[in-house]
């Protein structure tokens, strides 16, 4: 097996987990925002913040490998 092809077939892997850990994380702000509770928002809002920064670099990094 080449390489580079075990390479990028790791990097869709990676990729399709950080969709997968999105879909997690929305469908749990649905949930908590459902609840209508001013403290959990709070923590999901810093935790959507945290998640924003690291797609970020992610693309970053995704784009300089290229």
């Amino acid at each position: 097996m080449d390489v580079n092809f075990s390479s990028s077939i790791f990097f869709s892997i990676y990729c399709n987990m950080s969709y997968l850990r999105l879909i997690i994380i929305l469908s749990l702000s649905i949930f908590l925002f459902s609840c209508n509770n001013g403290t959990a928002q709070k923590k999901l809002n810093l935790i959507l913040d945290n998640k924003q920064i690291d797609s970020s670099l992610f693309f970053v990094l995704a784009r300089r490998r290229r």
